[in-house]
């Protein structure tokens, strides 16, 4: 079980205090289908919790980790760097696809 709590300060209304349970692990996040409505429903959701995307992946390109640069879409590449990722920080690393496409699971 994975939970994040966001606690809000009672004197400032401030949310940059965040409080992580035991079982709780950071997630490393590659969100796929960004550009869309519902994408950018998730990354606005992620910005209020203070959860930066790992990476960006378009119908084309992608983009991962600090880079800026776009990419063709490699989804084995993408998957190999979500996990070296996670594990360095015992982290999970979590494929948000917000897409129709069956692309993503067939990878």
């Amino acid at each position: 079980h994975y939970s994040f709590t966001n606690k809000r300060s009672s004197t400032t209304g401030s949310t940059n205090q965040h409080t992580m349970s035991p079982a709780t692990k950071e997630l490393i996040v590659a969100v796929v289908g960004y550009t869309g409505g519902v994408g950018s429903c998730l990354l606005n959701a992620m910005k209020r919790i203070d959860l930066k995307p790992f990476a960006l992946v378009r119908s084309q390109t992608m983009k991962v980790g600090d880079s800026d640069d776009e990419v063709n879409i490699d989804y084995a590449y993408l998957g190999k760097r979500l996990v070296e990722q996670a594990s360095k920080g015992n982290a999970v690393p979590v494929i948000a696809d917000v897409t129709a496409s069956s692309i993503v699971q067939t990878h």
